[in-house]
């Protein structure tokens, strides 16, 4: 039954991506981008949908997922002979499309659209870009390699968008999930070790800037925190306020001692 299904839809899909070409592409990036923001909203814990978000990532899998892959795997078609082997043409797309495209294209569109969607400004964006943009170059690489090997390999032209796109469902919602500001994340510090960091910070900030050794922790940190912001990386700034926290949390236990 199963099969049988799998084979009606691809002989519906295939004739659709004949009769209704850039229609498809569009609905398929739209589709199955937008799923994979909702599955990332409901693991972040969203309480409501950010329609506004959603909006923007359903914007960028019709034109971009859809569209802007269908043009990619075109391009890909014609630019490499066909007179080579399976084994280098399929190399060859693989090069260009992960080498090329994915690390000086798609990754800053992502990171800016998505960026954009949350209400971030540039320099946040740019922030989150250089804190996170390695090691999710290095995931894709891990997740896409293959991936797309197979696929140049033995997908056909025209199911390549919907191949990629089901594909990515899965690496579009741990993408969203680490594109995601750290300053929005909740940072848990252990009680004794917030607390003794919170002092060595305090401690060496009243060093550097002649603030009375007697000046509370608590509230040389908050000055910092409050200075800090957009100025550092929103982990340290994170961190920082964790620690304003904890002694905070100190100082009211020993007030009620």
């Amino acid at each position: 039954m199963a099969l049988a299904l799998s084979r009606g839809f691809g002989r519906w899909y295939t004739r659709q991506t004949v009769s209704r070409p850039w229609t498809t592409a569009i609905l398929t990036g739209t589709t199955i981008v937008s799923a994979s923001d909702l599955t990332a909203q409901a693991l972040e814990g969203n309480a409501e949908v950010d329609y506004t978000r959603l909006g923007a990532l359903a914007a960028y899998g019709g034109l971009y997922a859809g569209a802007g892959h269908k043009v990619l795997y075109a391009f890909l078609e014609r630019v490499v002979p066909h007179h080579w082997s399976l084994m280098e043409r399929t190399l060859s797309q693989m090069a260009l499309s992960q080498f090329v495209h994915t690390p000086f294209i798609q990754l800053p569109v992502f990171y800016g659209l998505t960026g954009w969607a949350r209400g971030y400004d540039r320099e946040r964006i740019e922030a989150n870009l250089r804190d996170t943009y390695q090691t999710t170059l290095v995931r894709n690489y891990i997740f896409w390699l293959p991936t797309t090997g197979l696929m140049y390999a033995v997908v056909p032209l025209h199911l390549r968008v919907l191949v990629m796109n089901s594909a990515s469902y899965f690496w579009n919602t741990g993408l969203s999930l680490s594109t995601q500001a750290p300053a929005t994340m909740k940072i848990v510090v252990p009680p004794g070790l917030g607390q003794s960091i919170a002092e060595s910070l305090a401690q060496s900030i009243r060093d550097q800037h002649g603030i009375s050794t007697t000046s509370n922790s608590a509230e040389v940190l908050a000055q910092v925190a409050e200075e800090a912001k957009g100025q550092v990386s929103p982990i340290v700034a994170g961190t920082i306020g964790s620690s304003v926290s904890q002694c905070e949390g100190e100082n009211r236990r020993k007030t009620h001692k």
